[in-house]
This record gives structure tokens, sequence and C-alpha cells, in this order.
């Protein structure tokens, strides 16, 4: 049985419509509590149980509408949003002078042709035309991968060898024998977000750190506890230029989070009985953000998606100095 599950689908704002809701009734928790108090805190998250949410992943089509939760036709302008929000953040932590976005070829928003092995990437602008190279990372990990419709989707167009954490194994069989991913699988590891540690498994093979850490819908079934000790770990996978040997020292790594969070008028976490997760506030989220010792370089709302659903937020993080 895999240790964590990863939520992988976007959350209906609605609660009549799709979930069953408990709100937290104790209040929020200050930035400066620690991981046991974290977890002593009898508020929507302690109701997660794992084994519920892996089973319940484990029943759902290895699809992108499966992943998704039925909103497959949103997946196209999600990546884009992506896209944006990464151009946007490079130009800031990498001093990179032009937005990188990426254009689907297909309704599904995967590109089912291989990346280029090369180390820069094309930057577009929103009509599709080529302005500039943009380096390549060296590596990237996509975290709660699902069938790899973000890594096939934009990750690949980022870095030269992505990674995979994911927990469910017919998810991973897809991530390790579809041919789409061949140009750029890393390591596959089957396991949950909390037991990850990308030190193992390297099989002689160099590794100096991640160049992006992608969490997208799956840190909701975690606990608030395992969240902020997941975080901390995740300061210490990213690729560091200063402690670097390589001659091409690369960028400074740093972590995206893609997640739904509660409307503006609801004060609190929301559990959902269906795959056994919680739908965050903003000010949880960025509380454990501060808590882990991040900071938050940049952050921005997903458009263009229906109204029924929560908001789905991005954060740029970088560990403090």
């Amino acid at each position: 049985m895999p240790d964590s599950p990863v939520n992988k689908r976007v959350k209906l704002s609605d609660p009549s419509a799709d979930i069953s809701t408990t709100t937290e009734t104790t209040p929020n928790i200050p930035s400066s509590a620690g991981v046991d108090t974290l977890n002593s805190f009898e508020h929507a998250d302690a109701q997660i149980n794992h084994d519920a949410a892996v089973s319940y992943w484990a029943s759902t089509p290895a699809t992108v509408q499966g992943v998704l939760g039925g909103f497959e036709h949103i997946s196209k302008v999600e990546l884009q949003g992506s896209a944006n929000f990464v151009g946007k953040v490079r130009r800031e932590i990498d001093n990179i002078s032009t937005t990188t976005t990426y254009t689907s070829t297909n309704t599904s928003g995967i590109d089912n042709t291989s990346p280029s092995q090369t180390k820069t990437a094309n930057a577009t602008n929103t009509n599709g035309k080529t302005k500039e190279k943009v380096e390549k990372y060296d590596s990237i990990v996509d975290c709660g991968a699902g069938i790899g419709r973000v890594s096939l989707g934009l990750l690949s167009r980022l870095g030269q060898s992505v990674d995979f954490v994911e927990p469910v194994e017919k998810f991973c069989d897809v991530l390790r024998t579809d041919q789409r991913f061949d140009a750029f699988r890393g390591r596959v590891f089957q396991v949950g977000l909390e037991a990850w540690d990308p030190r193992t498994d390297l099989d002689g093979r160099k590794w100096s750190g991640y160049g992006i850490i992608w969490n997208q819908f799956c840190l909701n079934q975690l606990t608030d506890g395992e969240l902020v000790v997941y975080l901390r770990k995740c300061r210490d996978y990213l690729h560091d230029p200063s402690t670097s040997s390589d001659e091409n020292k690369g960028n400074r790594g740093w972590i995206m989070v893609k997640e739904n969070h509660t409307r503006a008028e609801q004060t609190s976490d929301i559990f959902d009985e269906t795959d056994s997760s919680v739908t965050r506030t903003r000010d949880k989220f960025e509380g454990l953000f501060e808590n882990a010792g991040l900071r938050i370089v940049k952050t921005g709302v997903q458009k263009g998606l229906p109204k029924e659903i929560f908001p789905i937020r991005m954060w740029a993080l970088l560990a403090k100095e």
C-alpha cells in the first residue's frame, strides 16, 4: 500500500454538488506553530485517511478525465496558466527577459510529440511564434504526478529530465511504459510525498538537486503537520548554484505549489469525504509556507476556469535566506 495519497482533481466550490463538508471550529493556526502543535488541533485535516484516499484513486481511470475529476476540458487552459506563471517567475528568479508560454496542440492539453533534448527550450509569445531560447533546468520533479499530464504538457519543455513521485501503482505503470515519456523520463518513485527522498536510487547518476519541485493537486491530502515537514525537506532537494561543483552551475531551484483553496468568504478549511482531502484557506496555506521556512516569490490565480470550481492559486516559493 502506498504511504500517502495524492489528490489530482480540481475541487467544486458548491459542497452540495460533489463533496461532504466538515468545517473546522478551532482558531486559525499561527504560522509560528511547531509541527506537533499543527497536528494537535482538531480541524478539518485531522479527518484525512490515507488508505481511503489511495483506494479512491486506485479506482479512478488512468485518463486525463479521471485524474481531473471529470474536468478534462479545462486541461489546456490550466496548462497555459501554469506556463504563463512560470515565465514570470523565471524572469524574477533567473533574470530571463522573456515570458515562457506554452501553446497546447490538442484539447486535452497534452502534446503527443517528444520534446527536444537540447539544453534550451523555445520561449514563445501568445501566437506561438518563437521569441528566443530559454535554458532548460537539468532536473525537475513532478510530485503527485498522476498519469503525467503536467509533465507531458509543460514540464518536459522546462527540464532535461523529469522525475515523478506517485503512490498509485497503475498511474506509475503509465509513467514507466508510455513512450511519450521516453525522451525525458527520469526516476519514478512509487511512494507517498512524506516518505519520498530523491537522494536514494541514484544508481550512480549525478544529481545536484531540482530546478523546480512541482506540486499540483496533491498537497491537500497531507495533514498540516505532514505538509510542513514535507516542504521543509523540499528546501534541501532544490538545486543550489552556490554549492554546486558543476562547471555550469545553473539557476537557483524553486518550489511550485498549485492548489485549490476556499473562497474569500470561507474562513475555515473544508474536508471532502470523497477522496479524503481538505481544501484549505489561502491564509492557512501561506501560514504553513512561513512555518516551513519558505518565502513567496510570486502568487497568482488561475484564470479561465468554470465558476463552480474552487479558486486555483499558484505560488512560487524559495527557501528563506
